[in-house]
């Protein structure tokens, strides 16, 4: 894990106080993949408030955008951003330290990309069955914790996808098979 960078704000490093609409890019996941991956941005949405999005795309197709988490701290926000991108413990709040998030957060936030990557809204994911959202959950945690890559999960749902489009599977289907093609290669310890 890298040295914890602490973030500062807009108008603290160019002298600009950022308007109601702009944002910042914390960056893509997974890093090196061109076709499909997971944008994580900062977006001011009002005065007093900053939302973390996450956006992805397969090449320049729109999969799924998902809102993770708002917050009353720009730098919170950015710190938030930048953890979801480069890891747990990556960045803080010049203000609030890492008291503005928790690990729950970030899971959260992982879920989210996770979901983005497979082209799930938040809507279609609220409508799935139990056991696909505790399985696209743990694939998440697997992830967290470093067992999995963000290009193996990739591989495992293009796979899936494709399996279930060729044999007209359910969308709760294809998140089984993806569940089990991601953890059915050697997990790293």
């Amino acid at each position: 894990m890298a040295q914890n960078r602490v973030v500062r704000s807009s108008r603290e490093i160019s002298g600009v106080k950022d308007f109601v609409g702009s944002e910042w890019d914390a960056g893509y996941v997974p890093f090196s993949a061109a076709h499909r991956r997971c944008r994580i941005t900062v977006r001011k949405d009002s005065e007093k408030l900053w939302t973390v999005y996450a956006v992805a795309s397969k090449g320049d197709i729109k999969l799924a955008s998902w809102e993770i988490l708002q917050f009353p701290c720009e730098t919170c926000a950015k710190a938030f951003a930048l953890d979801l991108v480069f890891g747990d413990g990556y960045a803080s709040c010049i203000v609030h330290n890492r008291d503005g998030f928790h690990e729950g957060d970030t899971f959260a936030g992982r879920v989210a990309m996770l979901c983005c990557l497979m082209g799930i809204d938040k809507a279609t994911y609220n409508s799935l069955q139990v056991g696909s959202t505790h399985r696209i959950s743990w694939v998440a945690r697997l992830i967290s914790d470093g067992q999995l890559t963000w290009q193996h999960a990739i591989r495992a749902w293009e796979f899936a996808e494709n399996f279930a489009s060729q044999r007209g599977l359910s969308l709760d289907s294809a998140v089984s098979t993806f569940y089990a093609e991601a953890v059915k290669v050697e997990v790293r310890r």
